[in-house]
C-alpha cells in the first residue's frame, strides 16, 4: 500500500502477530569472542598420542565458534521464514517516511523481541544515525530495546553504546534498552545506571525515560519502588515528576499500594497538566481490582480526582485526556482484567505484558500507540462453558471470610434535578415604552382623583362648621 496510515498499521499489526518470531525460527545471542566447544574430538585413533588430540580439539573448537558467529552476523541467521518478513518490513523502513518508519521500526524489535541479534541491532543503529526524521529513530531505538529483552549482562554492550551517544533521542531508546534488559531482576547496577541519568542528563526526555523504567526493573519488587521514587517525585524538574508517576504505575500496577497511592495523590494536584496526566492514568492502573473495602479512598479518588476532571471544562485537556484512561483502565473489561507484568507464584515475567507498557507509554510522542496498554491486561476471572459453548452454572467454595472484598464498585447513579428554569420573558422595546405611558397616566390619573378627593372633604368640613354656628 502507498498510503502512510496503512503501511503505519500492517507493520504495527505484522509486528504483534509476530512477537518473537525471529528468535523462535532460529535467532540467537552471541558475540564475537564467544567459543563452545563439542568436547569429544570426533571420531580419532587410540594410536594418536596426546599432542596431536590436543592440535585437532583445537581446530575443531575454532571451527564451532567462527561458525556460531557467522550464523549470527548472517542475514539469514533469524531462520529464513522469520528473515523474508523482517525483509519486507525494512524495505517500508528505508522509504525513510515518519509515520511508517516509526512502525517499521517497532515492528523490527517486535519480531526480533529478545534475541539479541547483533546484525539487525547494528543495521538498525546504523539508519538511526542516518536518518533526519525523529519519528523513525525513536522507533529504531525502541526497537532496539525490544531485541536485548530480558538479556541483562549480555546486553551490556549495547546499552554502554547507546547511553554514550550523541543523539539525545538515542540515549532515550538506551535507557529503555536497560529496563527491557534488567525487567523484574532488581539489578542494582541497572537502578544505579537509571538513577545516575535521571540526575545528570541534558535532556528532559532521557530524565524522564530514566525515572520511568525504574518500574520496570523493580516491577517484581512493587513495594520498594514508593521508596526509590520518594524524592524524585518532589523534584523541580517536572519531568522527573512525571517519571515517577509513571514508574508508580508500572510496577504497582493492581496492587493498591498506600504509599504509591499518597505520592501519586500529590502529584495529581501538579502545576504542571502533563504531570497529572501521569498521575491521572498510574492512578487508574493502580486501583485497578480495588473496591471501597480494600482502599478506603477509593470512593474519593473515583469521583473527585477522575470523573470530576474528565467533565471540568475548566481542566487542561491533557489533564481530561489522563482522567479518562485513567477511567477507563480502572473499568477495564467489565472490571474483570487487572495489569500484571510479573506473576508472583511462579516467579515468572509476562513478555507480552512488559512489552506492552513500554510501547504504551510512547503515548507522549504518538497517541496510536495507546491501545498496547491491552497486552498488559491478565483476566481475574472465569467462565465455564458447555459444548455448546453455553455459560453453566457452578458452585466455587471460598476460605475468604469477608465476601465484600470480592464486591464491584457501583455504577455511577445520574442525578436528577427538578428544579425548573425560570422563564425569561421577552418584550419589545415598543410594548415595553407603551407599558410606561399607561402606568404613568394611571398614576396622574389617581393623583387628580386624589387632590380631587381632599378638596371635597375639605369643602365639607366647612360646611358642617357653619351648622353648628347656627
Amino acid at each position: 500500500a502507498s498510503n502512510e496510515i496503512l503501511q503505519h498499521g500492517a507493520c504495527l499489526g505484522l509486528g504483534l502477530a509476530a512477537l518473537g518470531y525471529g528468535t523462535q525460527s532460529g535467532g540467537s545471542y552471541a558475540v564475537e569472542g564467544d567459543k563452545t566447544a563439542d568436547g569429544d574430538g570426533d571420531d580419532e585413533e587410540e594410536e594418536q598420542d596426546e599432542e596431536q588430540q590436543a592440535d585437532e580439539d583445537n581446530a575443531a573448537t575454532n571451527a564451532t565458534s567462527a561458525t556460531t558467529t557467522s550464523a549470527v552476523n548472517d542475514e539469514f541467521a533469524v531462520g529464513p521464514s522469520a528473515s523474508d518478513i523482517l525483509t519486507e518490513i525494512r524495505n517500508i523502513l528505508f522509504q525513510d517516511r515518519a509515520v511508517p518508519g516509526e512502525a517499521s521500526g517497532l515492528s523490527l524489535g517486535l519480531l526480533l523481541c529478545g534475541s539479541g541479534n547483533k546484525r539487525w541491532y547494528e543495521e538498525m543503529l546504523a539508519y538511526a544515525h542516518e536518518t533526519q526524521h525523529e519519528k523513525i529513530i525513536r522507533g529504531l531505538v525502541i526497537g532496539i530495546s525490544l531485541i536485548f529483552y530480558n538479556l541483562q549482562e549480555q546486553a551490556q554492550y549495547a546499552i554502554n553504546e547507546l547511553v554514550a551517544d550523541k543523539s539525545e533521542t538515542i540515549r532515550y531508546g538506551g535507557c529503555y534498552t536497560i529496563g527491557l534488559a534488567y525487567a523484574a531482576t532488581s539489578n542494582s547496577a541497572a537502578i544505579s545506571k537509571l538513577l545516575h541519568l535521571a540526575v545528570s542528563d541534558v535532556s528532559n526526555d532521557v530524565r524522564r525515560a530514566a525515572v520511568t523504567n525504574l518500574g520496570f526493573v523493580l516491577c517484581n519488587k512493587p513495594e520498594q519502588v514508593p521508596k526509590v521514587v520518594q524524592l524524585l517525585s518532589n523534584s523541580y524538574n517536572e519531568h522527573v515528576r512525571y517519571g515517577a508517576a509513571a514508574a508508580l504505575g508500572i510496577a504497582c500496577a493492581g496492587t493498591g499500594n498506600a504509599s504509591a497511592l499518597k505520592i501519586l495523590k500529590a502529584l495529581a494536584k501538579d502545576k504542571v497538566d502533563y504531570v497529572r496526566q501521569s498521575a491521572l492514568i498510574s492512578m487508574g492502573m493502580l486501583l485497578m481490582q480495588q473496591n471501597s473495602v480494600e482502599q478506603p479512598d477509593m470512593e474519593e479518588i473515583r469521583t473527585k480526582l477522575l470523573q470530576q476532571t474528565c467533565i471540568d471544562k475548566r481542566e487542561p485537556t491533557m489533564c481530561q485526556m489522563g482522567a479518562i484512561i485513567g477511567c477507563g483502565l480502572i473499568d477495564a473489561a467489565g472490571r474483570n482484567v487487572t495489569i500484571s507484568l510479573f506473576n508472583k507464584h511462579n516467579n515468572c515475567k509476562r513478555q507480552y505484558a512488559i512489552v506492552g507498557m513500554a510501547i504504551f507509554w510512547q503515548y507522549w510522542y504518538w497517541y496510536p500507540l495507546i491501545p498496547f496498554i491491552t497486552l498488559c491486561f491478565q483476566p481475574t476471572m472465569f467462565m465455564a462453558l458447555n459444548k455448546d459453548l453455553k455459560m453453566i452454572k457452578i458452585s466455587v467454595e471460598s476460605r475468604e471470610k469477608n465476601k465484600q472484598r470480592f464486591s464491584y464498585v457501583e455504577n455511577i447513579k445520574e442525578e436528577k434535578k427538578d428544579k425548573k428554569k425560570k422563564a425569561i420573558k421577552v418584550e419589545l422595546s415598543i410594548a415595553a415604552k407603551t407599558k410606561q405611558r399607561q402606568q404613568k397616566k394611571e398614576k396622574e390619573k389617581e393623583k387628580q382623583d386624589k387632590e380631587g378627593d381632599d378638596v371635597e372633604m375639605t369643602e365639607r368640613a366647612a360646611a358642617g362648621g357653619g351648622d353648628n354656628e347656627e
